[in-house]
């Protein structure tokens, strides 16, 4: 299996609310192409060149696992329409029972997902289901009742996972904080005891991959510069801030 980070995903919040930018992996497989995740909104046009960079289009991904129903990770998977979208049943049960609405979880794209499953997009997968040859499916629920992640070998022979949201970023795993969990923070908590000892290689829902080497994080990539601009009144120039 061969892997490719299509968008890095971002460490970074707001007072405005969460800005989205997940992670999105291409996994490379003996029969099929499969993608983990897909973006947000914003993430489209670029998502797209990604892709063809790496001389994939749109009708060439067979199959997209999603982490988790948040907006930020499956709001794209309308631009792959031969895909077939996998998920645990307990995700899509959360969405489209209402559950998400007890546990105050904003992040639900409910009208979007019902229109998707009336055009029977979803096909349900089960914990330690293969869905491919040697890339299985992990539950690892907290962040969501139904939050999985992807463990798979690398071209290497070294176990990598993908986790979605149930490990957001390095800084989390080192001060032992949750992500936002919607289900049970503490299962969030005993994921990363799960993740950290399965894994050689992580990659997370919202940061650079990285491994742990003596208890230490060491990233496997280089840092991204992202360039924002803020504008504020006519009579002043734009201010470009980068962000890293």
């Amino acid at each position: 299996m061969i892997y490719k980070i299509i968008l890095r995903g971002v460490p970074i919040n707001s007072n405005r609310g969460a800005l989205g930018w997940c992670t999105v992996s291409l996994l490379k497989c003996k029969k099929s192409c499969i993608l983990i995740d897909t973006g947000s909104y914003s993430d489209r046009k670029l998502l797209l060149s990604s892709l063809e960079k790496a001389g994939i289009l749109p009708e060439d991904i067979e199959i997209i696992f999603l982490t988790h129903l948040h907006f930020d990770h499956c709001i794209n998977i309308e631009i792959f329409e031969k895909a077939k979208i996998m998920l645990l049943e307990k995700e899509l049960i959360y969405a489209l029972s209402g559950e998400f609405k007890k546990h105050d979880d904003p992040f639900i794209p409910l009208t979007f997902i019902e229109y998707q499953y009336k055009k029977n997009r979803f096909q349900l997968v089960k914990e330690n289901e293969e869905i491919e040859e040697g890339v299985k499916v992990i539950a690892l629920p907290g962040h969501t009742p139904g939050s999985a992640g992807i463990i798979a070998k690398d071209k290497d022979d070294k176990n990598i996972i993908f986790t979605g949201d149930a490990l957001k970023n390095a800084w989390d795993l080192v001060h032992k904080t949750p992500p936002p969990s919607f289900y049970d923070p503490k299962s969030s908590i005993r994921n990363y005891e799960i993740i950290t000892k399965l894994a050689d290689i992580i990659v997370p829902g919202h940061d650079r991959p990285f491994i742990i080497e003596n208890r230490r994080i060491k990233y496997i990539s280089n840092p991204l510069r992202i360039e924002m601009t803020t504008y504020s009144t006519p009579y002043s120039l734009p201010q470009k801030h980068l962000l890293i």
